[in-house]
């Protein structure tokens, strides 16, 4: 549920908290909390800054919500010692023809009370380009890692150059139709971790994709 939200002089600042009590496997008990605070005309007018904090026990959720399949944060399986936090800090901009996001990201999660534990991070931006009223270039790259207590270091790396097409200009307009090539690459200890991966460093996707929201 969302317990405070209140407005602050240039932002707005948000908490949601949640517990969830029940019989599964190996506990009872899950809690979730998120503290998120937006400012608007960041540093520079148009730019627009997201902090999230979140953190969350048990079969709780990092995104508040609850049991989320083959996930360490939300397994219903969790034994009671699982918790995992993450701090989260996104820009958005859009001047002129000229739009983006940019998102950076540290995590650290642990399986049980003296278990194993991970950590990760994630740097990523999508920067746009607005061709004319309909059509906008597109550009998109991440570098993430992650460490496993008794792993080594995993990289995967993305980068992203598509099309997109819409009823109106801006980074933010939807529905968007996007078409799109992607190139991922990965080191040799992140394809140890997924069978997926495995004999592979990297590949290539073309593809289309819809996105839309109300």
């Amino acid at each position: 549920s969302d317990v405070c939200s209140s407005d602050l002089p240039g932002g707005k600042l948000r908490l949601i908290g949640a517990f969830y009590s029940g019989r599964f496997k190996d506990g009872t008990t899950g809690t979730a909390l998120t503290i998120k605070h937006d400012q608007s005309h960041f540093l520079l007018p148009g730019l627009n800054n997201s902090l999230w904090l979140q953190g969350c026990t048990g079969y709780g959720a990092l995104n508040t919500g609850f049991g989320g399949p083959g996930s360490l944060n939300g397994d219903l399986n969790a034994a009671s010692g699982t918790r995992a936090w993450r701090l989260i800090d996104s820009l958005i901009w859009q001047h002129g023809r000229f739009g983006g996001q940019a998102m950076a990201e540290i995590e650290y999660d642990r399986k049980e009370q003296g278990g194993a534990s991970s950590r990760g991070t994630s740097l990523g931006a999508r920067v746009s380009y607005d061709l004319n009223q309909y059509v906008r270039l597109i550009s998109e790259g991440a570098l993430t890692s992650r460490v496993d207590s008794d792993g080594d270091l995993q990289r995967l790396n993305k980068l992203t150059i598509a099309l997109g097409l819409g009823p109106r200009p801006g980074f933010m307009s939807r529905p968007e139709l996007r078409v799109y090539c992607t190139r991922l690459e990965w080191n040799a200890a992140a394809a140890a971790a997924r069978s997926s991966l495995a004999g592979r460093s990297g590949t290539t996707l073309l593809g289309l994709q819809l996105e839309s929201w109300w």
